[in-house]
C-alpha cells in the first residue's frame, strides 16, 4: 500500500475502490444539450460553463475548469428524429473548449433541432 493511498469503502464494508480509479476514471466534464431552432441550450452539466453556437450542427462546449491539455477523452451521443447522427469531436479541441459537430444521416432532416450528450475523462489543470 502506498503512503497516503486511500480506498473508498461503501457503508456495508463489502465494496472498495482505490482513489486512483476515482481520480483518473471519472468524468471531469459532462453536458446534456438540446438544440432547438438552431440554439443550443444546456439542460444539465458538470464543469461546462457555456455553449457557443458555431453554426448549424456545430457547438463549442466551454469548460468551467480547464483541462491540463487537449489530450482528454470525450465520449458523445446524440439523437435527431429517427435518423442516426454523425458526431465529430475535437475539431478544435483545447484545454478550455471542445467543438462537437452533429449531422444527420438524412440530408432532408433538419440539423437545427437535435439533442446530444457529452462526457469527458481527463486531468484537470
Amino acid at each position: 500500500m502506498k503512503i497516503g493511498y486511500q480506498k473508498l469503502i461503501n457503508a456495508a464494508g463489502t465494496k472498495e475502490i482505490g482513489e486512483d480509479y476515482l481520480i483518473d476514471g471519472t468524468s471531469k466534464a459532462w453536458a446534456s444539450v438540446i438544440v432547438s431552432g438552431g440554439t443550443p441550450t444546456i439542460n444539465d452539466s458538470l464543469n461546462t460553463s457555456s455553449l457557443t453556437d458555431d453554426g448549424v450542427g456545430s457547438t463549442d462546449y466551454n469548460f468551467t475548469n480547464n483541462f491540463t491539455d487537449a489530450n482528454y477523452n470525450p465520449v458523445a451521443a446524440g439523437g435527431l428524429g429517427t435518423n442516426y447522427l454523425s458526431m465529430g469531436l475535437g475539431v478544435k479541441a483545447t484545454n478550455q473548449a471542445l467543438v462537437v459537430s452533429v449531422n444527420s444521416s438524412n440530408s432532408s432532416e433538419d440539423n437545427s433541432t437535435q439533442s446530444s450528450g457529452l462526457s469527458i475523462m481527463g486531468d484537470l489543470a
